[in-house]
């Protein structure tokens, strides 16, 4: 794509500044349409070193309201960003709805610089997970901007040169992750197929010449205005934004018989149970030691016995190296995020545990059932949950999925001891009641997700749960089994 950027001055009868002065007035006014329209939009400004992102990013906001955006000027991550998955710290940035999200740089610098020893080995990877990432934000009414700012090698080594003068300027310039002045012409082709793979239909590059500032301006503020105009458009038409492809449901797939494979009696459940429970102590701190991040997920029927499973399951742990983050529908921030925001901020940090009570998976299952979203968001959230844990596994860290399936009459006779027993009646709601009339549709909904998102580095594991006994030991070895699966890659 960039040989096919004019590099040459554009011309010099035009006043390109007085071209601009115009499109100042309208991204103010486009702004407040965002706003009150509730699309969420992303800005990013890439370009080569000294091509003059700063001095466009500056100009770009000026008219802009401060309260309805952000810049980030994105650098080497901290210490605490680092540690965690690619695109964790981007995904926590995403603007809420209405709101500008602008990067000084973003995720395609990160890649190159966070990869340049093994660049071409993770390449590939990083461009497929940064195309879903896009994706999921596109997916979610947002609106993706992404321009890159073009300059030859030889005017690049001339503005160096300039630069040594002014002593602020010079010391931007030098103080960045790799020695541009020597790798201009290296980067070049990674650049340019980076460039080619990432530039998709719904996030398109917008590749600008920058070596007459007023013009790389102009083109900025067109292109902005443009896109933005587009989205307020579609949004009034009503128009939806579909990015990829849905899977095709109804697999076949159904669920187990829940009767466990053997019943257990007390004696022998606290016997296995004492014995399970002392190898994940020595787990954690082999987790801890070795800095690797546990997620483990647990979905089931209501009063299938997840509650129980996760009390006891913790009894064993250390709670300065465990969380459990019970999922409910989302907050009024939560609200105006993308749908995956409220779990990427809730990941475990290296050598953590975090334990979901209900997960990300509620899309796919109340959220389908009860209409909670539209038919277009449920069904692609299938493969954007499969990225998000390949996000995870990526990173180094286990997931453990568990589907805690009781039959129907086994439900109802719990739902019914429920409210025999005072100390228990509150656990049973009148929302219970109304999901068992749908047990049918829960449980199409139910052999979908495990169709769809039953993967090799992710599986589910259904568990059994008629006997809480059987049941709460199925998860206890599952964990486990992952756990040292992992840890033998390490040694």
């Amino acid at each position: 794509m960039l040989d096919d950027v004019l590099m040459k001055y554009p011309d010099p009868d035009v006043d390109y500044g007085k071209l601009i002065s115009p499109f100042q007035a309208e991204i103010g006014h486009l702004q407040r349409e965002i706003l009150d329209l509730n699309i969420p939009v992303m800005i990013i400004i890439e370009g080569w070193d000294a091509s003059g992102i700063s001095d466009i990013c500056n100009k770009l906001i000026r008219y802009l309201d401060p309260r309805s955006y952000r810049l980030y000027p994105v650098g080497r991550p901290k210490e605490s960003e680092a540690e965690m998955p690619f695109l964790w710290r981007f995904a926590l940035a995403a603007p809420e709805e209405g709101k500008f999200a602008i990067f000084d740089r973003a995720w395609y610098s990160r890649m190159i610089v966070e990869n340049k020893e093994n660049l071409k080995d993770v390449f590939r990877i990083k461009v497929e997970d940064i195309k879903a990432f896009e994706r999921h934000f596109c997916d979610d009414g947002g609106v993706l901007i992404k321009i890159f700012l073009h300059i030859s090698h030889k005017e690049q080594k001339k503005r160096f040169k300039e630069a040594d003068s002014d002593p602020c300027r010079s010391f931007y310039l030098k103080n960045v992750d790799w020695n541009p002045k020597k790798e201009y012409p290296e980067y070049f082709s990674v650049i340019d197929e980076i460039l080619f793979r990432t530039n998709t239909p719904n996030s398109p590059w917008e590749v600008i010449p920058a070596e007459n500032l007023d013009y790389a301006v102009y083109r900025v503020y067109d292109t902005v205005i443009n896109r933005l105009k587009a989205a307020v458009s579609d949004k009034l038409k009503g128009v939806e934004t579909i990015c990829h492809e849905c899977p095709i449901l109804s697999s076949g797939y159904c669920l187990p018989e829940p009767h466990a494979p053997r019943v257990l009696d007390r004696k022998e459940y606290k016997t296995k149970k004492k014995e399970l429970g002392k190898r994940l102590s020595e787990l954690q701190v082999e987790l801890y030691r070795n800095k690797i991040p546990l997620v483990i997920l647990y979905e089931g029927w209501d009063a299938s016995g997840k509650g129980g499973a996760i009390t006891r399951f913790t009894r064993y742990l250390n709670p300065r190296g465990y969380r459990i983050e019970p999922i409910g529908p989302p907050d009024v921030k939560e609200k105006k995020m993308g749908y995956l925001w409220r779990f990427y901020k809730r990941l475990p940090r290296p050598g953590r545990i975090v334990i979901f009570d209900r997960t990300w998976y509620g899309r796919v299952l109340v959220e389908r059932v009860e209409g909670l979203c539209s038919d277009y968001d449920w069904k692609r959230a299938y493969t954007e949950i499969t990225e998000f844990e390949h996000f995870i596994d990526e990173w180094g860290g286990v997931i453990v999925k568990f589907w805690i399936h009781i039959s129907n009459e086994e439900q109802l006779d719990r739902f019914r001891a429920r409210e025999a027993d005072p100390d228990k009646v509150w656990k049973i709601t009148p929302e219970d009641w109304r999901n068992r009339e749908k047990w049918d549709q829960y449980e199409e909904a139910v052999c979908d997700m495990i169709s769809l998102t039953h993967t090799p580095c992710c599986p589910w594991t259904i568990v059994s749960g008629n006997d809480k006994y059987s049941a709460r030991i199925q998860t206890f070895e599952a964990v486990i089994a992952a756990v040292e699966k992992k840890l033998n890659l390490f040694k």
